[in-house]
């Protein structure tokens, strides 16, 4: 209980300081949070080509949480046999994260260089929660 007072007496000093809008401007997903149906942005195409790269459903990259992405989320989920509901929360992310990390070791043992897997854990690691 002290530990959250701290943190609500810290937020309040940052608020207070004009902060504010560095505070709103963290995305959820980057705390931690659930990308879902319904949500848009920098995350969802970094589950849209998550996706792509370990399931190969071609997923369009659009930053749209629609039927398709959920489907294919799913379709990750049921493959790697953990929880199914569509959604991309920390368990999900940490699959998601090791199979890209796994398949980018494949591609370079096998003469590739690795740069497109590469490419995604650079731009993406923060936004998939794990």
């Amino acid at each position: 209980m002290r530990q959250s007072r701290r943190w609500t007496a810290r937020l309040a000093v940052l608020a207070g300081a004009g902060l504010t809008a560095a505070l709103v401007a963290v995305p959820a997903q980057a705390a931690g949070g659930i990308i879902q149906k319904g949500d848009s942005g920098a995350a969802v195409r970094c589950v849209q080509r998550g996706v792509n790269i370990v399931q190969s459903p071609d997923v369009a990259v659009d930053g749209q949480f629609g039927n398709n992405t959920l489907n294919a989320v799913a379709r990750f989920q049921k493959a790697e046999r953990i929880t199914v509901d569509g959604k991309v929360g920390p368990v999900t992310g940490r699959h998601m994260l090791t199979e890209v990390q796994r398949i980018r070791t494949v591609d370079i043992r096998s003469g590739g260089d690795g740069r497109f897997y590469t490419n995604w854990l650079n731009d993406c690691t923060r936004y998939i929660p794990n």
